[in-house]
């Protein structure tokens, strides 16, 4: 039996994957089984997956959630190595104290932690805890079936392994790359070195850095020495990991369809947000963040919480996939240069779209009532929250639209039939206050409620005659069976597809979805061979937001306190790179309302640097 292995050399990394498919086989300890919860896990383990899962939701049998959440948050899933093992060994046993695992039990573990749709607390409460900590139990079901393929000789793709170690931990940034070498279809290793320049374009900046506290310990830029291609990618302990990671980066614009790369690699580079994930930033993740934008970086939170918009939608996107890429990347590795063309300056965007109220109050910011789309805003914005038209679900654009109204509607009254209630208690307990100062505070906040209500009021009207076409119910009207039915769809899909989303338009009236980072001022292009949008930052816009987060003093309380000389070089230094050349910063993926399956004629296409 086969248990651990030391990691250090590069012989020992190339051997790893002949050790383990030669093992006769490996055992896996996950730990001590707690007495409280041995019983149900032996049930759990004779619990075929979602057969036994209840309707109504995982509160009605908690001891097997609870179960099956402690069994998940054992640390070997986490482990980066362990994809290796368990894709390669000839028998592999999952033990957990006095209990012998099978895979059908981890499979339903699984399930009973990845129901987010149904309607109870604990599923509510593990939604958000599932995306942040346990993307990776999502692959855990493919990682088990691939054994079979693997017995059989074959391999993953390049993007599959990468779907793999999402969300896992590694002791070294390279490992995400050497783990996977075994794993890898040969010729989804192979680099194509003339993807890389021989002479440096000039006005190229160099790479982005860290936002954080490393920017104010070490006040320098990725050195720029010029780091050549491999002819496919390999272990090399003697390469630093940006090295390593470029050549990942080359090695995914090789493959046919390699502009995806600018899907892989959106993570979040704004101060305020990476200030709020403070304990995700351990060191292994902050190195990489130095990287250039366009480099993926598979142990970024972002990449990992953030699904592709292509995993999200209905339909296939070909925004611009019938155009040929040209990609290429600088002879120092830090630029990427593409051909894209400008759709629009981003001007307005709603941070947090988790309720439809955000939603109609971004509506009623429009002006007018239809787009350049050449739609209504109301059908725009129909479209936007769920990513496109759903027709397995809504077989005509008029349920789409239909549904976001009902949607609207079930918001807004359920918030005035709550106020209105609020308003008889008021009315209720005036009479009865015991001294005229409690009247007069209970009659201030009775004003206040009714004031709210107005404008709530006044809002829906205004909404109705905006959109005259639409059936909007009357507030206190009962929906119809058919309505609900209708309502629970799109509310579906929408809560799976506004997962750090946000809503946003463009100076140029178009509407869409992009990351919670998406900032007023970034600007949405089509990319040549791209199957979405994306959207960008201009080095020069990025430089004065870092330069104001800086003056505000946002850059960290010991930063702060003591404004070391090093805090105060940069800012100089970042207000010195302002006009430093012509190069834009990655965003992420956008979804326009209109040009998603190639509704663009004749684009602008210009070469950009993305840096």
């Amino acid at each position: 039996m086969l248990h651990c292995f030391s990691y250090g050399k590069v012989k020992e990394i190339q051997m790893m994957g002949q050790i383990y498919s030669s093992a006769k086989g490996v055992e896996v300890w996950l730990g001590a089984c707690p007495s409280a919860l041995s019983p149900w896990m032996s049930e759990l383990q004779t619990s075929p997956p979602k057969r036994t899962v209840p309707d109504k939701g995982l509160s009605e049998r908690p001891d097997l959630a609870i179960t099956a959440m402690y069994l998940l948050t054992r640390r070997w899933f986490q482990r980066l190595w362990v994809v290796q093992e368990t894709c390669l060994a000839r028998d592999i046993r999952f033990l957990l104290g006095e209990h012998e695992l099978s895979q059908q039990a981890l499979t339903a573990a699984i399930e009973w932690i990845g129901i987010a749709s149904t309607p109870d607390a604990l599923s509510r409460h593990t939604f958000g805890f599932r995306r942040f900590w346990g993307y990776h139990l999502k692959q855990v079901p493919a990682l088990l079936e691939s054994r079979e393929n693997f017995k059989n000789g074959q391999q993953w793709p390049l993007h599959q392994w990468l779907e793999m170690v999402k969300g896992r931990k590694a002791t070294e940034l390279k490992d995400y790359v050497y783990a996977g070498l075994a794993l890898i279809q040969p010729g989804h290793l192979a680099i194509d070195t003339g993807l890389q320049l021989s002479e440096e374009r000039p006005c190229t900046p160099r790479a982005t850095r860290n936002i954080h506290e490393s920017e104010l310990k070490v006040q320098e830029k990725l050195p720029l020495t010029k780091r050549r291609l491999w002819p496919g990618l390999r272990a090399d302990i003697d390469a630093d990991a940006t090295e390593v990671f470029l050549n990942l980066a080359a090695c995914i614009l090789s493959q046919p369809r390699g502009i995806d790369i600018l899907t892989m690699s959106a993570r979040f580079r704004d101060p305020k947000m990476l200030n709020n994930f403070r304990n995700q930033r351990a060191d292994k993740t902050t190195g990489l963040l130095e990287l250039p934008s366009w480099i993926p970086n598979p142990s970024s939170l972002s990449s990992r919480v953030l699904d592709p918009l292509k995993d999200l939608a209905a339909s296939e996107f070909t925004a611009c996939t019938h155009l040929p890429n040209s990609a290429r990347i600088s002879a120092d590795g830090t630029t990427l240069y593409i051909d894209a063309a400008e759709l629009g300056k981003i001007d307005l965007v709603v941070e947090t779209p988790w309720y439809f109220q955000d939603a109609w109050k971004f509506l009623l910011k429009m002006e007018g009532t239809h787009g350049p789309s050449g739609q209504t805003y109301l059908k725009d914005l129909a479209n936007a929250l769920v990513l496109g038209p759903r027709n397995e679900t809504f077989p005509t654009p008029d349920d789409t639209l239909r549904a976001l109204v009902l949607c609207f509607y079930n918001d807004i009254n359920a918030t005035w039939e709550s106020r209105k209630k609020s308003e008889e208690r008021y009315h209720y307990n005036i009479p009865s206050a015991k001294s005229t100062r409690d009247r007069e505070k209970l009659e201030l906040d009775l004003r206040r409620l009714q004031e709210f209500m107005l404008q709530l009021e006044t809002e829906y009207e205004t909404l109705k005659s905006r959109y005259p076409d639409q059936e909007w119910p009357e507030l206190g009207e009962a929906l119809n069976d058919k309505d609900i039915l209708l309502l629970q769809k799109y509310t579906g899909i929408r809560d799976r597809t506004r997962w750090w989303r946000t809503l946003f338009t463009t100076t140029s009236g178009y509407l869409g979805m992009g990351p919670p980072w998406l900032r007023a001022g970034d600007v949405v292009m089509l990319v040549k061979g791209g199957s979405v949008p994306y959207a960008f930052t201009h080095w020069d816009e990025e430089r004065r937001r870092r330069l104001q987060w800086y003056e505000r003093g946002e850059e960290g309380g010991r930063a702060r306190r003591k404004r070391t000389k090093k805090y105060k070089a940069a800012i100089e230094e970042c207000r010195n790179s302002i006009g430093e050349a012509d190069a834009w910063i990655l965003v992420g993926e956008a979804y326009v309302e209109g040009f998603m399956v190639g509704e663009a004629v004749d684009p602008d296409f210009k070469r950009i640097a993305v840096v």
